[in-house]
């Protein structure tokens, strides 16, 4: 049975949230600002860009917003063991430091043999700060 591949597969470093030690306001039940991560997590992943000409105009000048998806083979996943999440922040992609947050929950993809073998996350750009 054959089993897809990654098209130029690439090392993604995640911190995971971890929501067991975030604190939550009661009233509005958000987070406080400061949310609690897990150790980084190092997985091979494929990156489409989606929007890398939209910029946000900043009193510093233009700063550029990126959104996207990862598409990881749920092997590595597993093996790793990972699961991807909302609010769990990309860190670096390639060796390039990026402030990027996955956002919803994982989807399945790539069916072969009755099992999905590929999942895809999507990310955004919340922040305006870019290193």
């Amino acid at each position: 049975m054959p089993r897809p591949r990654l098209i130029h597969p690439v090392d993604v470093t995640i911190q995971p949230l971890d929501t067991s030690s975030t604190l939550y306001d009661r009233d509005t039940r958000a987070p406080v600002p400061t949310q609690a991560r897990s150790a980084t997590v190092t997985i091979s992943a494929q990156v489409h860009w989606a929007r890398l000409e939209d910029v946000n105009q900043e009193a510093a000048g233009p700063v550029p917003r990126y959104d996207g998806y990862l598409v990881f083979l749920r092997r590595d996943l597993d093996a790793a063991p990972y699961v991807p999440g909302p609010g769990d922040r990309v860190v670096l992609i390639e060796q390039a430091t990026v402030d990027l947050f996955l956002t919803g929950n994982a989807q399945q993809r790539g069916q072969y043999g009755r099992r999905h073998h590929l999942v895809r996350c999507y990310f955004e750009d919340r922040g305006a700060r870019r290193d």
